[in-house]
């Protein structure tokens, strides 16, 4: 009777393949580096080089990441653009070969549309939908609605309990098993749906990508994740800028994530001057300090969106270099309204197109929903 006990027990950890060798799994890992290596296996490369860079070449299978902001500091937009550069044929040649599954749980596609052809027509949303377009405004609006409708995207729209999105999004990854790469994206992990403990409704979904990443070699995550308020209130300058413990309601987001992303907007709180530092420190940022001259200086936060970079897990930086490559500053906008209006004339005479915009202007960390006009 024993010896029938522990074969029952022993032929179950075989079928479920819990316990495996050592060799085993280093052979897999070797196999994978040689993979990448030919250029067989290729991670999805963004518009961002240093989130590239921090990834180690950008964003591999196997990789959770989370993005986390206050309520309106562009994080969606952000995920839209690297959502975006998957598509993107110059950025990722290959990516026929990659598939998107968004849980888009905050706004409808009806909204997300809005925001993108508000984006790229450069018109308010109210005009987009009470003016006729014109005639280069219609060839553009139908090109943003192809991009929109790409075959190889597709949604939840319905927040799930964590046990009913694990089986839900399990079988779609079965569904695609013949795809080199599927990237599943959340927005945002607070809307989760929870039988009255939203914490463990959290932990519980970021437990279930854990177990996907392990158990497919095909998959990759990013989140989207809220910030606690107390983060507006900090005026010490010392000890301003966000950390692990102003992420909303979920310890398992610094364990298991891989890469957390905090997006920062100092000057939407009114603070003008960002932390206080030895420019040593980061001497790639020199254009946005106000003295780097000096033994400790701060950062001016006009026209600037902090990246906070608060876990690498794969931090390939040499220890013998000072820069610090866990803040990184985009510029707000790049093209001012008299820029634009230029461009915009221009085009229309001689190309015969709208003008192309730099990745990052006032709509992409800004709220979508803020409708003033650009700053000249």
């Amino acid at each position: 009777m024993p010896e029938e006990r522990f074969k029952s027990v022993s032929e179950k950890q075989k079928e479920k393949n819990i316990i495996k060798k050592s060799k085993d799994l280093v052979q897999e890992a070797k196999e994978k580096i040689l993979k990448l290596q030919k250029g067989e296996e290729i991670p999805i490369i963004t518009r961002y080089d240093h989130l590239n860079n921090n990834l180690l070449g950008g964003i591999y299978n196997g990789l959770i990441i989370t993005i986390a902001a206050l309520s309106g500091f562009g994080k969606t937009t952000i995920l839209k653009h690297i959502e975006d550069d998957m598509f993107d044929k110059s950025l990722n040649p290959n990516c026929e070969e990659t598939v998107l599954l968004k849980c888009n749980y905050e706004m409808t596609v009806f909204n997300l549309l809005l925001r993108r052809l508000k984006e790229g027509l450069r018109k308010k949303m109210k005009s987009i939908l009470t003016d006729k377009f014109s005639e280069i405004e219609e060839v553009n609006f139908e090109d943003i609605i192809l991009k929109e409708s790409n075959p190889n995207i597709y949604y939840i729209e319905k927040p799930l309990l964590p046990e009913e999105w694990y089986e839900t999004v399990r079988e779609f990854i079965l569904e695609h098993q013949d795809k080199k790469s599927i990237l599943i994206s959340t927005d945002h992990l607070g809307l989760t749906k929870d039988k009255g403990n939203k914490k463990q409704a959290m932990d519980e979904m970021l437990e279930y990508q854990n177990e996907l990443k392990k158990e497919f070699s095909n998959v990759s995550f990013i989140n989207l994740s809220q910030m606690n308020r107390e983060l507006e209130m900090r005026t010490d300058i010392k000890h301003m800028q966000p950390k692990a413990s102003d992420l909303y309601n979920s310890s398992n987001i610094m364990f298991i994530s891989d890469l957390v992303l905090i997006i920062h907007n100092p000057f939407k709180l009114g603070i003008n001057k960002y932390m206080l530092f030895n420019p040593s420190r980061y001497p790639h940022l020199e254009e946005f300090m106000y003295d780097s001259n000096r033994d400790y200086t701060n950062f001016d936060t006009k026209n600037a969106i902090m990246w906070h970079y608060i876990k690498l897990r794969q931090d390939d930086k040499d220890p013998e270099e000072e820069a610090d490559n866990t803040l990184y500053i985009e510029r707000l906008y790049h093209t001012t309204k008299k820029q634009f209006d230029k461009e915009y004339e221009i085009s229309k005479l001689v190309k015969n197109e709208l003008p192309k915009y730099e990745p990052t202007d006032k709509d992409v960390f800004g709220s979508y929903d803020d409708e003033e006009e650009y700053p000249f």
